[in-house]
């Protein structure tokens, strides 16, 4: 069974992100238009790649290789995004007290920590089993006495019962690649440009 880190070592040129919210919407005569949300949110990236040498290249053909298409997950950190902007370094963060799925309000606990901006809005965090999904933080947290707040879309993947560890720093998201057929380009002077689509694995 493959899966594992996706290849470091070469930066991405650029990372384009969306944001999936499927959502079903009906139109009445009168104008009248309704939305119902689907709690099925996903992220999904195309990521472009440096023109590499053969020898850059050959550890992440090998890796997509061994992926299969979209048959495995497997993990990827994002350079410019895997660090959040706040001012959280080492610090242990925990989930404090038990929240059910579904919820975009989170009670932090660190012990005895009072600081502002801790995390900012648009950073991407996650938690030690919870799925492996990934969240945005949609306002800043600050901490007093220990006790914080994190507002995080979409809502929590699974229910959490309390001391779930914050990841803040490293962040990796869960992927697939989105296409089971990987294309690459081989230039005269045996350099390799390569674009790869992937989407989040829940």
């Amino acid at each position: 069974m493959s899966g594992g880190l996706f290849p470091g070592g070469v930066a991405f040129n650029s990372v384009t992100i969306k944001n999936n919210q499927p959502a079903i919407s009906t139109s009445a005569s009168s104008g009248r238009v309704q939305v119902k949300t689907q709690l099925a949110q996903y992220w999904s990236f195309n990521a472009t790649l440096p023109t590499m040498t053969r020898a850059q290249w050959a550890p992440i053909a090998a890796f997509v290789t061994t992926q299969r298409g979209p048959n495995f997950p497997f993990t990827i950190r994002i350079p410019e995004y895997k660090d959040t902007l706040g001012a959280l370094t080492t610090q242990t963060v925990t989930i404090n007290g038990a929240h059910v799925a579904g919820d975009t309000s989170v009670a932090l606990t660190s012990t005895g920590l009072t600081q502002t901006d801790s995390l900012k809005a648009g950073d991407f965090v996650n938690f030690l089993g919870d799925h492996n999904k990934t969240y945005m933080v949609t306002a800043d947290v600050d901490f007093s006495s220990g006790n914080g707040v994190l507002n995080i879309e979409p809502g929590l993947a699974v229910a959490c019962s309390g001391g779930e560890t914050l990841i803040y720093k490293d962040v990796a998201f869960t992927v697939r690649l989105e296409e089971s057929t990987q294309e690459w380009s081989m230039g005269l002077a045996s350099t390799v440009g390569y674009d790869i689509d992937f989407r989040e694995a829940l």
